[in-house]
């Protein structure tokens, strides 16, 4: 069937995904190409950034793009204090080195890991404590429904067993005593297969997780597959792993307290990994998809917790303050906020003002929020902080376009920014908070 259309449907306006005339900052990289960001590095407090993301690898120089990444909720992190010995276990004409891993497996040790010691330390994570919800929620319906298909299999095959049962005992017969019992154990199957898919429930995989110094630097296998590659902290070789190709999630490490601690580090949602393409995403081939600074390096500061829906905690803003202070970046962005009953307080807002912003310098961009027009209409930090940049959020007539797929003219006017979406004078759908709660 073809679909006639009155008008022609123009190019999508690629243009308008990002505001770069809005801003000046095309005509800016026009005239100073150099210009670029390159040699300036960007902290980003979000959600994480997926290492392997279009557009986040090289800068414009070729350098890496993601120099740092660390998780400061503490949601991956993984307990590895248990230390363990391998033994030899033959199998066949082979000579395995084998450890069992706190999952009750059994791990086999790769003999060309260079382990000075011979000691390796293990610990266990669940992965749906990393995953990210949406993901999560995926996996699961996804498992769900293979389990459903196996198990109406499994109750299709008794039912005919039932049938043929009474075929071959119609009820004019006298079963034996066995043939009986036999048609009992059948129900009793039945019945039973009934009711375990109601209560079906999967816990998820359990990820074994196995660490050792190999003379200079701790090294880190999650027993995710049979090629597992030895990582190492992201900053030094700038690695990471995928767990399956059904969550194609990315994740890499870091390792602290001499080995006791690994830390998986896991984006809970793509927000982060969003703000970092609009920062600072390098498309050699696609220039238009740019981020406003394609020669800058980022730096990822997770402070969205998995276990919490990716909402962050205080402990996690003072470990992204303290992160900010050891890598020197020269700029910070931070997209999460909240209503503030008292501005320019706060424990965080403190630290970042006092040790960040005034002692280093360092440049500190925060949201001003999506709610309003009322109490709490600018968000803390962003709105309401002596130091910080706030930025207001803004929908021009080619964002419009390009980001609500509208195929036809709109007049040329500004629109206001909802968590809803586009209005025109912010009064539809708006999130109103009072100091305290939502009103």
């Amino acid at each position: 069937m073809t679909i006639k259309t009155s008008k022609q449907i123009p190019d999508f306006p690629t243009h308008g995904l990002l505001p770069k005339e809005e801003t000046e900052a095309a005509a800016f990289l026009k005239k100073y190409p150099d210009y670029d960001g390159r040699g300036i590095v960007i902290a980003i407090l979000d959600t994480g950034i997926d290492p392997g993301a279009v557009g986040l690898q090289i800068t414009t120089e070729g350098k890496p793009k993601i120099v740092e990444m660390i998780d400061c909720s503490g949601s991956g992190d993984v307990i590895t204090k248990t230390v363990v010995k391998p033994s030899v276990k033959a199998s066949g004409l082979e000579t395995l080195h084998v450890i069992q891993g706190l999952s009750g497996r059994t791990l086999i040790i790769n003999p060309k890991w260079n382990n000075p010691s011979g000691e390796f330390r293990v610990g266990i994570k669940r992965a749906f404590e990393l995953f990210p919800m949406v993901l999560l929620t995926r996996l699961q319906q996804e498992k769900r429904q293979s389990v459903i298909i196996d198990h109406h299999k499994l109750q299709v095959e008794v039912q005919k067993q039932i049938a043929d049962w009474e075929e071959a005992h119609p009820p004019n017969s006298s079963p034996s005593e066995s043939d009986v019992q036999h048609k009992t154990d059948l129900e009793a199957r039945a019945d039973i297969l009934r009711d375990l898919i109601k209560n079906y429930d999967t816990p998820g995989p359990i990820f074994d997780v196995v660490t050792f110094f190999d003379g200079s630097d701790w090294r880190v296998v999650v027993d995710v597959n049979e090629n597992e590659p030895l990582l190492t902290d992201f900053r030094k070789e700038h690695k990471y792993h995928t767990f399956s190709q059904e969550d194609l999630l990315n994740f890499s490490v870091n390792i602290y307290d001499d080995g006791n601690v690994v830390s998986l580090v896991v984006a809970t949602s793509g927000h982060g990994t969003h703000v970092a393409a609009i920062t600072a995403a390098y498309h050699p081939d696609e220039p238009a998809l740019n981020g406003i600074a394609p020669g800058a390096q980022i730096v990822s500061l997770k402070i969205g917790d998995n276990r919490l829906g990716s909402m962050e905690t205080g402990a996690a803003l003072a470990r992204a303050g303290i992160a900010l202070v050891h890598t020197q970046v020269d700029l910070a962005n931070m997209s999460y906020g909240e209503a503030s009953a008292i501005p320019n307080a706060g424990q965080f807002t403190e630290l970042i003002r006092d040790e960040v912003i005034n002692k280093y310098g360092c440049i500190f961009l925060s949201s001003s929020g999506n709610n309003g027009p009322a109490l709490s209409t600018m968000g803390s930090p962003g709105g309401t902080s002596n130091g910080f940049i706030g930025v207001g959020a803004y929908v021009s007539h080619a964002m419009v376009q390009a980001e609500y797929a509208l195929l036809e003219s709109v007049p040329e006017r500004p629109f206001t920014w909802t968590s809803r979406g586009p209005t025109i004078d912010g009064d539809v759908g708006v999130d109103i908070y009072a100091p305290g709660g939502q009103a």
